[in-house]
């Protein structure tokens, strides 16, 4: 195995607004670069306040902001990019925010797209079709279809022991001709299931780094078309906010 090092080099500040500004993507589209990131002034955890930032830019200097979205009532987070049929999608799980006293559950969760040809001119946000009691995270491409992790409880059971057991928790690999109707595809792991980035290889096999929980440490997943068995090989260690490059 080679050892790789990596140099940082000066960091720039692009935000300071004393809010909470946190989750960030980035991906390259159409000649530019592109950045988003949930923007909350009331802080980290769930308000119908919160938004979806995205800024462009040339040269990776200088920022501009191309469009910012919300979906009140409910608290949108962890927005991530596709470019998938020569569009940019910026997917958001979105919380819905119980009365007070009363416990969150992933049941009630829905995903959320913007989506632009140009980076310029946006569309949405709206809801993904097929998301609901999903919490959706990375998305990824080959050929026609684009895939998306989505965390979910077995069987949508929603008990107060459920709620504590991460056991219940599935990761489901959802699927979509146009990156916004989803279909259910697979399960990717049957428990503990949680943040999770997927790479497809130039074969097509998909490989997907899921985050662990509890005693369970990360997992490589790995399958080949259609995606519905998987070998799993644990990590020594846990990753939280995965993300696979090539």
């Amino acid at each position: 195995m080679t050892n790789l090092t990596l140099k940082i080099g000066e960091p720039r500040k692009l935000i300071d607004d004393g809010h909470h500004n946190a989750f960030t993507d980035l991906c390259a589209f159409k000649n530019k670069l592109y950045l988003t990131y949930r923007h909350c002034p009331e802080g980290h955890m769930l308000f119908a306040s919160s938004q979806i930032v995205v800024m462009s830019s040339d040269d990776g200097t200088d920022w501009q902001e191309v469009f910012v979205f919300s979906a009140a009532p409910r608290d949108v987070r962890d927005p991530h990019f596709l470019v998938f049929n020569n569009r940019l999608f910026v997917y958001s799980g979105a919380w819905a925010i119980p009365p007070e006293g009363q416990a969150r559950t992933l049941n009630d969760h829905l995903g959320f797209a913007a989506y632009s040809d140009n980076g310029e001119h946006w569309h949405g946000p709206q809801h993904l079709e097929g998301t609901y009691g999903h919490y959706i995270w990375r998305a990824a491409c080959y050929n026609d279809t684009a895939y998306l992790c989505g965390r979910r409880r077995k069987g949508y059971v929603d008990g107060e022991e459920e709620k504590t057991d991460r056991t219940q928790i599935e990761g489901a690999l959802l699927k979509s001709d146009d990156g916004l109707v989803w279909k259910y595809g697979g399960l990717f792991t049957e428990q503990y299931g949680d943040e999770t980035a997927f790479l497809f290889a130039d074969d097509g096999e998909l490989v997907a780094l899921a985050r662990g929980a509890d005693a369970q440490p990360a997992r490589i997943c790995r399958a080949r078309s259609p995606y519905t068995e998987w070998t799993r090989t644990d990590l020594d260690r846990n990753v939280g906010g995965p993300l696979l490059a090539q």
